[in-house]
């Protein structure tokens, strides 16, 4: 009997280790948020064209309490409520295939439809682990803010397949546009039309394929990135052929002083320490530990700085949830440390050491059984056995 006590002794030891620690616990709210990025669309475009199409998939879907929308200036958004008590994760799966089912009636960017952005409500929504902000060290000589992106990019697939992390949210990645304004005269003198000129545009700028490449993880589709990176790309693109040996191209039409790049109207503007800044915030799993998963983000966001010390960039560390686990988890460690001790001291007291620590092993096991309890890491019908022997030994050892 008493090399089980034992054995459930090391075993709670054991268990301990491997309890999630989190400062707030992931509760689920029944609700569904869409976002849908239309670079380029006015308000009206995003709701006519976006937010309308999806309103119109979740139509009749059962168990919706409401569907709230936001059309703005280069996005829409959607949020979905279910009713109370129902099944939030059968009604989440239904809901998502509604809204993928409509993405073919989405307008298309660069030759590809719109893709909604679909994720639950939950706690760690608004509570992350811990907020990176990259920026750059010397404001003066910051990077642009496309560069800022491309990084915070690279960060966010660095940091996705940590053990623990459920995903990486990016805030801040504003979109800037290039606005092409066209000479009318120049339209009317080429007979050229402005839908002559869209269907030369979105023919440019698509990504054929280009063959599939094998790799341990499975099939990769490559497609040729054929967007404009530069003014003159845009320009160069050709609208007609006229003759042999004779273009007419998108330069040849273009009102080149009112045309440039434009910040999309509704832009955030972050910064941190004065400097301009890109937000990655980082989410976990429910049984994962936020001080690991905290240490593990860390670790590989001071790699990847090291890693690009050409660009002058620095990590600022904010909204680290996992500061109050660790004072917290100190905090409960040190109680217990006292309680264990003015225990022992009792027993020892009035009986004899010998079962004053196999007393205090059950009682141990007895405080922590119900913490395992609820965090669903002992299932009930082990725990309250072990309780029940727990407080049997004790009184027999009284």
């Amino acid at each position: 009997m008493n090399l089980l006590f034992v054995g459930m002794f090391l075993y709670g030891l054991q268990v301990i280790r491997g309890m999630p620690m989190d400062r707030y616990p992931n509760i689920p709210f029944g609700e569904v948020h869409v976002y849908t990025a239309f670079p380029g669309a006015s308000a009206e475009e995003s709701e006519r064209l976006v937010t309308e199409k999806l309103e119109d998939a979740l139509r009749g879907m059962a168990h919706i309490d409401f569907v709230r929308s936001v059309s703005s200036a280069g996005a829409s958004e959607l949020f979905i409520k279910f009713e109370d008590d129902s099944d939030y994760d059968r009604l989440y799966d239904d809901s998502r295939l509604r809204l993928l089912g409509a993405q073919s009636q989405l307008p298309t960017v660069n030759g590809r439809p719109l893709a909604p952005r679909i994720s639950k409500l939950e706690t760690d929504a608004w509570l992350p682990v811990i907020q990176i902000n990259l920026a750059a060290k010397d404001p003066a000589k910051a990077p642009s803010h496309r560069r800022m992106v491309t990084l915070v990019e690279e960060l966010q697939s660095r940091l996705e397949p940590l053990a623990g992390v459920k995903r990486v949210q990016i805030h801040g990645a504003n979109q800037d546009q290039f606005a092409l304004e066209l000479d009318p005269a120049a339209l009317e003198r080429h007979r050229v039309t402005l839908a002559d000129v869209a269907q030369a545009l979105g023919a440019a700028g698509q990504a054929p394929p280009a063959g599939v490449l094998a790799t341990p993880q499975g099939e990769v589709h490559l497609r040729v990135d054929a967007r404009w990176r530069t003014r003159d790309d845009l320009m160069q693109v050709v609208i007609r052929r006229d003759g042999v040996g004779s273009l007419l191209r998108v330069g040849d039409l273009a009102d080149h002083a009112a045309s440039g790049e434009q910040r999309i109207e509704g832009a955030v503007i972050l910064s941190v320490n004065g400097s301009p800044t890109v937000i990655t915030q980082v989410l976990k799993y429910d049984r994962a530990s936020a001080i690991e998963v905290k240490a593990a983000a860390v670790a590989e966001t001071e790699a990847f700085v090291a890693a690009h010390a050409a660009d002058g960039i620095s990590a600022v560390y904010t909204n680290d949830s996992a500061i109050r686990v660790e004072e917290s988890v100190g905090v409960l460690g040190w109680n217990l440390l006292q309680d264990v001790f003015l225990v022992t001291l009792t027993l020892a007291l009035f009986i004899s050491w010998r079962s004053a620590i196999l007393a205090l092993l059950i009682i141990y096991l007895a405080q922590l059984l119900p913490v395992q309890w609820m965090t669903g890491v002992v299932p009930a019908a082990l725990a309250a056995p072990l309780i029940a022997l727990g407080e049997l030994q004790l009184t027999a050892a009284g």
